[in-house]
């Protein structure tokens, strides 16, 4: 695993889970150096991202820990983080 490529969330999500069998898969989002060639939208499709906006960098997947650990070898791959849920600023939405 390249964890130079990982955000430190994920990193973190993934050492908390290193012995946990049941932690299967991690909801990411997929930063490339450009947009993927067919050879590269090929391996993102084996590794199980199911959809690749055509000329996007930028791409969101629930990966297992041994397609991220594939996806962080590749040189075209600039960035892995975890995706999280965004929330209203202030808390609470305003009515």
């Amino acid at each position: 695993m390249d964890y130079g490529k990982l955000d430190a969330p994920l990193a973190v999500r993934l050492a908390a889970t290193a012995d946990d069998d049941e932690a299967r898969d991690f909801p990411v989002v997929i930063r490339l150096t450009a947009p993927p060639s067919a050879e590269q939208l090929a391996t993102l499709k084996a590794a199980g991202v199911s959809r690749v906006p055509e000329g996007r960098r930028t791409m969101s997947a629930d990966l297992s820990r041994r397609d991220l650990e594939r996806l962080s070898a590749e040189p075209w791959v600039l960035a892995l983080s975890l995706s999280v849920q965004r929330r209203p600023f202030g808390g609470e939405q305003s009515r």
